[in-house]
Parts: C-alpha cells; structure tokens; sequence
C-alpha cells in the first residue's frame, strides 16, 4: 500500500513537470510511445503475476519447485521480450508514426527486461512483499529525482526512458540476487516441457490481460496514429491520474488473492463472507474517489498542464466516471480463484473488441473526449459481466 500510495503521489509530481518541460507535443510522443511500452509489460508479463503467483503460493515450501519455477518463468519473461523487440523494430518499417518514436520505445523497453527478470510474483506468492517493496519504492524515488534535475526541455525527452530503464535492470538484477540468498533458490535446469507448462497455465489470463488493453492502452495508440499528440496529452494525463488512483487497489488485491485461493478450497462458507466484505468496501472507495476527481476535475487539469483546456476536463470527467465500474480490478482474479479463467478470458476479449470497435469512430469524431467515453462504455460492459458470472460460478460452487 505504501508503494502505490507513492505510485499516485510521484504521478502528480512527475506529469505536470514533464508537460511544462516538455511540452505538449514531446510529451504527447513519450505518451505514444510509452503506450507500445505498456503493451510490450502485458505480453512480457503473460499472466504470469496471477499464475505464478498462485504456484509459488502453494509450492512455498519445496525450495526445489521454487527454483525451477523461477527458472521457467524468468526465461520465458526473457524470450518473450526479446520476440516484442523484434516486432517493434519490424512495425517501424511499415508505419512511419512508430519509426518516428523507434528509438523511445527501444530505450523503454529495457524497462520492462528490467521487469522481466523482477520476480515480484515469487516474493508476492511467499508472502515476503517487505524489503523488495522498499526497493522498488527506492527505484520510483530516485527516478523522480533524476528527471527533476536534469529534465530540462523537449530535447531531455529521451532522457525519461533511459533513466527508469537503468533503475529497473538494476532492480532486477538485485531482487534476482535477494531470491537466492534470501529464499535459498538457485537458477536450475531447464527443459522444454517446463517452459510449455508455464505458457500454458498463463496463457488465458494472458489474453484477458492483453484484452483489457485494448480499450485503455490501445486508445492512446489509436490517437496517436489517428489524430496527434494534442490528443494524446489530453488523453494520458486523465489517464495517468485515474491510473495511479486506481493503482491503489493493486496492493489490496495482491495481498488477498493467495489468501483468499487458499480459503476458497478449505472454507467455501468463510470464501463467500470475505468476497462480500472486500467487494462492498472497495466498491465503496471506488464511488467517493470518483465524486471527488469528477468535483475537483477543473482543478487539476489546470495544476496539471498549468492552463484549462476542455478538451482534458471532459476527458477527466468522464474517467472519473469510469472509478465505481474499476470493482472489475477485484471481479477478475476472484474469477480466477472460482476456476472461472475461461470465462475471464471471453470477458477480456469481448471487452477488448468493443473498445477498439468504440474507439476508433469516436476518436475520429471527438478527438480525445471521443476514446475516453469509449473508455467508460467498455469499462461500464466489464463490471456488469464480470460480476454476473462471479454470482453465476458462486451458485454453481456452493449449492
């Protein structure tokens, strides 16, 4: 929780800065980039956040399994990469907008092979979040502080990836280090067989991850590609705002999940109590969030980009909107604890094309406020389902 606390305190900090320092129109292309980068974090990560997750969890004490299950998720988080590296380098031969931004989304991605070899999974699984929290939470701080001094105008913009991806290889590189002194786990053998386990059992929640992009991720691609990076400045600064507020529920959800997989398969009875309590209250947190962000919208668009522009205000408006629809953060992974990834998946995807199918003719006919509205009506799709197919899988699993 102090982590995401810090994740939306160095966001208001971090985008109001890089705006007037950049300016609109490079940091509307980091903005674009970026969004390639967020894409590449998806497929680099494969589900394996959950899945893993769940396996360490349960595998806690076979230091054995442990080793060989980093192992095998580590190396396919590597060759993973390496693939989306090549298809970056392969979409900028054909699109002149991506071999524009080439060179920011290459230098970026070295933030998610930081990622990649960053077992956040394992420490999450055996409960032991404490000291590379603290490290991470070191990495985010340091990054501010280096694009505070030496960020100093649109020609600095390259500067914002190389920093952060200096600072996640590192960190890497360090947890690495703490799971093999720390945890007794060493990098084993590998074969083939492993390998396809691991992409198997990550591969649904993969493609619903992947999905979710395509109406929040996707939409920033589709205004750069479409309209400008006017647009996409509007549009990632209500985004990142709602991001980092939302964010906040990722300790939350993280922290339970293996409890409650646990308690799902020895107390069905106590499952059901506590997926009632958790649901109320953050859908709860969720509606107040969402007022006061709605309510205090012209404020900070204004201490954000330094002046009022309606354009972003709308947009924030309507992100504020989308907060009470987030339960589906919690929704999902309790569908993965019922056994229901199938069915997460199908959600994900239907999600997923009628974000893209909402975007693109909205965008093209109101710009920014046009991607957040489609925004809103998938997020709006999302909740209702999910939550109809939590009550449909708990009546089939209890009565």
């Amino acid at each position: 929780m102090v982590f995401q606390i810090c994740n939306y305190l160095i966001p208001l900090i971090v985008i109001p800065f890089l705006v007037r320092t950049l300016g609109v129109e490079s940091f509307g292309k980091w903005m674009f980039a970026l969004s390639f980068i967020i894409f590449i974090r998806v497929i680099v990560s494969y589900g394996f956040d959950l899945t893993a997750s769940r396996q360490a969890a349960v595998e806690a004490d076979d230091r054995t399994k442990l080793s060989k299950l980093l192992t095998s998720v580590t190396v396919c988080r590597l060759l993973i990469w390496v693939l989306c590296v090549f298809a970056i380098l392969l979409l900028s031969q054909f699109f002149r907008k991506i071999d524009e931004i080439k060179d920011l989304i290459l230098i970026g991605s070295s933030i998610v092979l930081g990622e990649a070899i960053l077992p956040v999974w394992l420490f999450l699984g055996v409960e032991r979040l404490g000291v590379i929290t603290i490290l991470r939470l070191c990495s985010r701080l340091t990054n501010l502080a280096l694009l505070l001094v030496f960020v100093r105008g649109p020609l600095d913009t390259i500067l914002v990836p190389v920093f952060e991806g200096i600072l996640s290889l590192a960190l890497g590189c360090l947890a690495l280090t703490m799971a093999s002194r720390t945890l007794g786990l060493r990098l084993s053998g590998l074969s083939f067989k492993e390998i396809k386990l691991q992409a198997r059992s990550g591969a649904a929640v993969f493609v619903s991850t992947l999905s979710v992009q395509m109406y929040t991720t996707a939409h920033t691609i589709v205004l750069g590609m479409l309209i400008g990076p006017a647009a996409v400045t509007s549009y990632s600064i209500a985004e990142k705002v709602y991001s980092a507020v939302r964010g906040l529920l990722n300790p939350l959800i993280q922290a339970v999940f293996p409890v409650m997989a646990r308690m799902h398969d020895s107390s069905r009875e106590e499952f059901s109590r506590t997926y009632k309590s958790a649901l109320s209250l953050i859908l709860i947190f969720l509606l107040i969030v969402g007022a006061l962000i709605f309510v205090c919208a012209p404020f900070i668009v204004r201490v954000v980009e330094g002046h009022f522009d309606h354009d972003t205000l709308v947009v924030m408006q309507l992100f504020a909107s989308a907060f009470p629809f987030a339960i589906g953060g919690f929704l999902s992974p309790m569908l993965i604890v019922r056994g229901g990834d199938i069915y997460l998946m199908v959600i994900s995807i239907a999600s997923g094309l009628l974000g893209i199918v909402l975007a693109i003719p909205l965008a093209v006919k109101l710009g920014a406020p046009g991607a957040a509205l489609a925004f809103l009506a998938v997020q709006i799709f999302g909740a209702i389902a999910l939550f109809l197919t939590n009550l449909k899988l708990a009546k089939q699993k209890i009565w």
